[in-house]
C-alpha cells in the first residue's frame, strides 16, 4: 500500500509538470544528430519504438526515479512522516529543475546514476551491467562511475564489464553518427570562466546553493557521502571545462542522492536494525565469558568459574 501510494504522488508530480519539447526531436532530427549528442538517443529511440510520446516517456523514468529514491531512503534513513514529506520534496526539487531545461536526457541520466548507486550499495553488482548500458545510450558521462566503482567497490570483474560496455556503445554511436556534422566534444573553458566573471550575480546564486547543500549534506554524512564525495568534483570540472555555464543541470547525476543527503534527517532505517539483529552472535563469545570452572558474577555476567 505504501509502495502504491507513492506511485501515486510520483506520477501525480510528473504529470504536472510541462514535459514539452519540439516534435522533430527525434533520432533523424539535427538535435540528434550533431556529434555532442550521438549519446542521447535513448529517449527518442524508445519512442519511436514504443509509439509513445516523448512526453511519456520521460514521465515514466520521472516514477521510476521516485521509487528508486523510495527504496534507497527506506534503506537507509529511518522512516517518519517528515522524512515522507522531504523525499517528495527531494523528489519534485530534482524534477522540476531538470525539467526547466527541457532536455530529454537529464530525468533518464539521474534515474540511471541513482538505481546504479541503490544498486552498489545493495551488492547488486551484476543486475547493475545492463543499467550501465542503459545509461551508456542515454548520456556519455556514465564513463564517470567507473573510476567511481573501482576507487569504492574495488571488483575488477565488473569494471572491466563497465569499460567492455562504454567502449561497445561508444564503437556502435560513432559508425552510427559517424557523417554527422559538429564537434566530437565540446571544450570552452576559458569562454566558461568569462561568462562566470561578466556574470557575477548568477555567479553568487550558482556557488551560495551549491554550498549550501553540500553543508547541509556533510552535516548529516548519508551512506551515499562517498559517492557525492567523488562524483561532485569530477562533475564540477566538466562543467567548467565542456559544460555550459549556469546550467546546474550538470549535476543530474548526483542530484537525487544530493537532495536526499541534505534534506531527509538521519536515523537508522527498520530494515538495517532487523539485518542487524539477524548477525549471529560473534564466533567465540561464550567461549569467552566460559573462562573458569565453578560459577561466579562479573558485573551482571554469570560465568563458570574453572
Amino acid at each position: 500500500m505504501r509502495k502504491i501510494f507513492f506511485t501515486f504522488v510520483f506520477a501525480l508530480l510528473s504529470a504536472s509538470y510541462s514535459f514539452t519539447w519540439h516534435p522533430s526531436y527525434t533520432l533523424s532530427s539535427p538535435y540528434y544528430t550533431d556529434k555532442p549528442f550521438v549519446y542521447r538517443a535513448l529517449v527518442p529511440a524508445l519512442s519511436g519504438s514504443t509509439g509513445l510520446s516523448i512526453e511519456v516517456i520521460v514521465l515514466l523514468f520521472c516514477v521510476a526515479l521516485g521509487m528508486t529514491m523510495l527504496a534507497i531512503y527506506e534503506k537507509h534513513w529511518r522512516q517518519s512522516f517528515w522524512n515522507d514529506i522531504l523525499l517528495i520534496v527531494s523528489f519534485s526539487t530534482t524534477v522540476l529543475v531538470l525539467e526547466l531545461y527541457k532536455k530529454t536526457y537529464d530525468i533518464p541520466t539521474a534515474f540511471f546514476f541513482t538505481l546504479t548507486i541503490h544498486l552498489w550499495m545493495e551488492k547488486k553488482y551484476l543486475l547493475s551491467i545492463p543499467v550501465f548500458i542503459l545509461s551508456c545510450l542515454n548520456r556519455e558521462t556514465t564513463a564517470i562511475l567507473i573510476p567511481v566503482f573501482i576507487v569504492l567497490h574495488r571488483n575488477a570483474l565488473v569494471a572491466v564489464a563497465y569499460s567492455v560496455s562504454w567502449g561497445f556503445v561508444k564503437f556502435i554511436m560513432v559508425i552510427a553518427f559517424g557523417d554527422s556534422g559538429g564537434r566530437t566534444v565540446y571544450i570552452r573553458p576559458l569562454n566558461n570562466i568569462i561568462s562566470y566573471i561578466s556574470n557575477p550575480y548568477w555567479s553568487i546564486i550558482l556557488i551560495a546553493t551549491t554550498a549550501i547543500l553540500l553543508i547541509l549534506f556533510l552535516m548529516n554524512k548519508p551512506k551515499t557521502f562517498n559517492y557525492i564525495l567523488l562524483l561532485f568534483p569530477i562533475l564540477l570540472g566538466m562543467h567548467v571545462i565542456a559544460g555550459a555555464p549556469f546550467e546546474i543541470r550538470v549535476f543530474a547525476e548526483i542530484m537525487p542522492i544530493l537532495f536526499m543527503g541534505a534534506f531527509l534527517k538521519g536515523g537508522v532505517s527498520e530494515k538495517i536494525k532487523e539485518e542487524v539483529e539477524k548477525v549471529p552472535p560473534m564466533q567465540g563469545y561464550k567461549e569467552n565469558l566460559i573462562s573458569r570452572r565453578g560459577v561466579g558474577r562479573c558485573g551482571n555476567i554469570r560465568y563458570i568459574q574453572k
